[in-house]
């Protein structure tokens, strides 16, 4: 019978086991794969980061303007005197009315990077950006025709989280309601 553990090398017995040369080749083996895995998962860990940073931009962009247009298409004027537009950082301050129909007045500024927004009926002004991304641009435009009057917001918002600091740039436009011309 032969046997897998024991085999005669020239006349000698050898014992069960590697031997060195085996050995060397399999943690040669073993360290090219675990750099392998190592290289993948620091890449999805990158990727993954990446990801993170988009959602931020983009959620914390979209909840900004869809208050924006919001607050724009509720309004019954703007307040030129004290808004300040074509230039960054702008300040918007619309006329609307309340939920009981009493004048009440909409700002949106910027302070420190973050994008805030003023009700006359507010104690203190709120923040429509979070913490993860700093707004670097904001402008406002208005656009006047015989029909009424428009808002456009020219945005550029810059990721906190990401090592690049990854930014977006947007820009939306809505028409004040108030302001449309009746026949």
């Amino acid at each position: 019978m032969v046997s897998f553990l024991h085999t005669k090398k020239r006349g000698r017995k050898m014992a069960g086991g590697y031997s060195l040369v085996e050995m060397v080749v399999y943690m040669a083996l073993f360290i090219t794969l675990s750099t392998v895995l190592v290289g993948a998962l620091a890449g999805l860990s990158r990727a993954y980061t990446e990801v993170r940073v988009n959602d931020d931009l983009l959620d914390a962009v979209h909840v900004a303007t869809e208050r924006m247009v919001r607050e724009f298409r509720n309004a019954e004027s703007i307040d030129g005197g004290s808004s300040v537009l074509d230039m960054t950082p702008g300040t918007l301050v619309l006329n609307a009315l309340d939920g009981s129909g009493s004048p009440k007045t909409v700002t949106f500024a910027l302070s420190g990077g973050v994008l805030q927004i003023a009700d006359s009926t507010d104690t203190e002004p709120r923040d429509l950006t979070g913490g993860r991304i700093a707004v670097t641009s904001l402008v406002f435009r208005t656009i006047t025709t015989t029909a009424g009057s428009a808002v456009r917001v020219e945005m550029t918002v810059r990721s906190l989280r990401s090592p690049s600091g990854r930014t977006v740039s947007v820009s939306e436009t809505a028409a004040l309601r108030g302001s449309y011309a009746h026949p």
